[in-house]
């Protein structure tokens, strides 16, 4: 078998609006945000780089966050108190992106070997 994916089920509560969004106000990566910045800067950094106004992205970027305290991911040997660290945050957009399984490809009849078929 290739790879070891899993697939989790996480309850409701981390994905609520509120909870996520204050998480995400609360983040500071350390590559982007020096530690001695105040807050308002903190929070000019935040609204720069997260779209709050996309419940759908904050939500699950909040519940991802969340879940990643709680199952302490890479920091398994650190102390209980200690929080995962986040170095960076990248904004990833699908505009410019499309995957098509092998089945929709062969669908989509563009692409063929040999001579163009003529449906009718």
């Amino acid at each position: 078998m290739e790879g070891d994916n899993e697939l989790e089920i996480v309850p409701s509560s981390l994905f609520v609006y509120e909870t996520a969004k204050q998480r995400l106000e609360n983040l500071s990566p350390s590559t982007q945000v020096p530690p001695e910045a105040c807050i308002d800067h903190k929070n000019l950094w935040t609204n720069s780089v997260l779209d709050f106004s996309d419940k759908n992205s904050v939500k699950a970027a909040g519940a991802l966050l969340r879940y990643i305290d709680q199952n302490r991911i890479g920091i398994e040997l650190e102390d209980g108190f200690i929080q995962a660290p986040i170095f960076a945050v990248v904004q990833v957009t699908i505009l410019s992106s499309l995957y098509l399984d092998k089945s929709t490809y062969m669908a989509l009849q563009v692409f063929q070997k040999g001579e163009p078929s003529i449906l009718g």
